[in-house]
């Protein structure tokens, strides 16, 4: 039969490995409660970063639309100064049809006098000739 001092020892060494083994289980809950910490963190910094990720690319989707109506509009406004210059140039156009055919009016008008001109002159040095 084994002795009282190695039922002792055995029994030291016993507690000695089950308060071990409590302290290890312990450690090894504390060390698991951590890293469900940890998960739980990450879940939340990685919903947030999804968060923000949408608030950003949805500030850019509306920076986008309003550069490109800025970008519509300086087109429209470029198009109306086109036409506004088109205007000016028909415009032009006009005032020097309207010029020339002022010019031709004022020429036709003094062609003729030069004609009747000429045909009274004509008359005259006939009449002249008549009376000698």
């Amino acid at each position: 039969a084994p002795t009282p001092s190695i039922e002792a020892s055995n029994q030291t060494q016993i507690e000695d490995l089950v308060q071990r083994n409590k302290t290890l289980e312990h450690h090894n809950k504390k060390l698991r409660e951590q890293i469900q910490q940890e998960v739980d963190r990450s879940k939340e910094d990685l919903a947030k970063l999804q968060e923000e990720q949408k608030r950003l690319q949805s500030e850019w989707q509306h920076s986008c639309f309003e550069m490109l109506e800025v970008t519509r509009i300086i087109q429209q406004q470029t198009l109306l100064e086109l036409e506004g210059e088109k205007t000016k140039v028909i415009q032009e156009m006009k005032i020097t049809r309207e010029e020339k055919l002022e010019r031709l009016k004022r020429d036709y008008k003094i062609k003729l006098f030069q004609m009747r001109e000429e045909d009274l002159e004509r008359h005259i040095v006939l009449l002249e000739e008549e009376k000698e």
